[in-house]
């Protein structure tokens, strides 16, 4: 059998793109009208999980170190949103800008001193903050432990305004975050993918296919470390 060619290949592409964006669009209204919520909540963990992916990738594989604690800074921005939604009533939107002031500023801080490892040692590194931070995250009193912390969502209210707030009370909750999490998973997929395009991407690239060659040509490797972790974060 033939194989396709590059042109044929490159023509489908944007047929593929189109389908997909089409499915992700229609993929709750069936289950919303049916009472089938649980897959919509099904649909905003894949996209969730699809958006830590892709953080993932830029410090695995186009910066090249394996990192086993994403979840830390993942953690510290959720934590961060709830307690200045609860604490000081901040919007949720700005709540979200705070929560990725406070995880990037966390994770440079303690990021630039393990950047002089590499390899192995690097991952072994992330592997001991992922093993202090758990048990101070499932201890500490002031998020409430491993229970968590719940934020009230005020009653009422219309879908636009639910965007607007992320407050998506009765029934319409599971389609509100499916939709939320959409736009956020688009917004991260064309970052991700213009920085890839980017002189960052090629400088993340280069420290990983030859560190030693990239800080020869005037490459701060360590620099470009933190940057994508913090990117990831």
């Amino acid at each position: 059998m033939a194989a396709s060619s590059p042109s044929s290949r490159g023509r489908l592409r944007p047929l593929l793109w189109a389908v997909a964006a089409l499915v992700a669009l229609l993929y709750p209204i069936p289950f919303e009208r049916s009472g089938y919520i649980y897959y919509e909540t099904v649909g905003f963990l894949v996209l969730l999980n699809a958006m830590l992916g892709i953080g993932w990738n830029i410090i695995g594989g186009w910066a090249g170190q394996f990192d086993f604690g994403p979840s830390i800074f993942f953690a510290i921005g959720a934590y961060t949103a709830a307690l200045l939604s609860i604490h000081l009533g901040w919007n949720a939107w700005l709540a979200l800008v705070g929560a990725i002031v406070v995880s990037v500023a966390i994770c440079a801080a303690v990021t630039w001193p393990v950047t002089r490892l590499r390899g192995h040692y690097f991952a072994i590194a992330t592997v001991a903050m992922w093993m202090i931070a758990q048990p101070i995250g499932a201890t500490w009193q002031f998020i409430n432990g491993s229970q968590g912390l719940f934020i009230p969502v005020a009653a009422g209210g219309s879908f636009v305004h639910g965007m607007l707030t992320m407050e998506f009370p009765g029934r319409g909750k599971g389609l509100g975050f499916y939709y939320l999490c959409l736009v956020l998973f688009v917004v991260t997929l064309l970052g991700a993918r213009a920085v890839e395009r980017s002189k960052l991407g090629f400088y993340f690239r280069a420290v990983r296919d030859d560190q030693d060659g990239a800080e020869a040509i005037g490459i701060d490797s360590r620099l470009y470390k933190v940057i994508a972790r913090c990117l990831m974060a």
